[in-house]
């Protein structure tokens, strides 16, 4: 499993690259643009092959979806709610800013 750092790094990464892009950038441009904030080689590469399944036209929780060994079931469902409900930068951003929110509040 990657480090919750690296995939907070690039959630970080990619927000923000959302949140500039504006019209100046495609979303797979964006994708490739946060690619480089991470150190990972095992996330730097599902990601590359993320970037190019999206492009083909899948959606992003779904390429992710293709890597449970690198991706987690939160991040996931952060992208996954990001994506019905249009705000994926936001969602990414809590994530990366905040992911104590998102854990499991559940204590035996």
């Amino acid at each position: 499993m990657v480090a919750t750092e690296e995939l907070r790094r690039w959630a970080r990464a990619l927000a923000e690259g959302l949140e500039t892009a504006a019209g100046k950038r495609s979303f797979v441009e964006c994708l490739e643009m946060a690619e480089s904030a991470v150190n990972d080689w095992a996330l730097k590469h599902a990601l590359k092959i993320v970037r190019n399944m999206v492009a083909e036209g899948y959606s992003l929780s779904r390429a992710m979806a293709r890597f449970p060994e690198v991706f987690d079931g939160v991040i996931l469902t952060v992208v996954r709610y990001g994506e019905i409900y249009g705000e994926l930068d936001l969602t990414l951003r809590r994530y990366a800013d905040r992911p104590e929110d998102l854990a499991p509040s559940y204590k035996p």
